[in-house]
């Protein structure tokens, strides 16, 4: 789990560290949810890319390896329908998650 969570990381960072740079006003905010065990751990919202990513970096993984199943999938789909997400998601956006064997 720590190797995605650090790809995780670099990605956000990347992406971030960008459009904070090239389109400052592009992104106002950030939104981090965690999932587990079919549910959301924590969902925040952060003003700046620094607090956001150092957030990502934070998350403790769980004692055991765990494999992507329908749990976390059911976990998505309930961050997907918070507050925080149905206020960025616009328009027509179509959001797919496909789960791979």
């Amino acid at each position: 789990m720590q190797a995605q969570q650090d790809v995780i990381f670099d990605i956000a960072v990347n992406i971030t560290s960008y459009y904070s740079t090239y389109y400052p006003t592009y992104l106002q905010s950030y939104v981090l949810t965690v999932v587990q065990n079919n549910g959301i751990l924590f969902t925040h919202e952060y003003d700046n890319f620094i607090d956001f990513t150092q957030s990502i970096r934070s998350i403790t993984n769980p004692p055991t390896e765990t494999v992507c199943d329908d749990a976390l999938l059911a976990g998505v789909s309930s961050m997907l329908d918070t507050p925080s997400m149905r206020k960025y998601l616009v328009g027509e956006s179509i959001i797919e998650i496909r789960k791979t064997s």
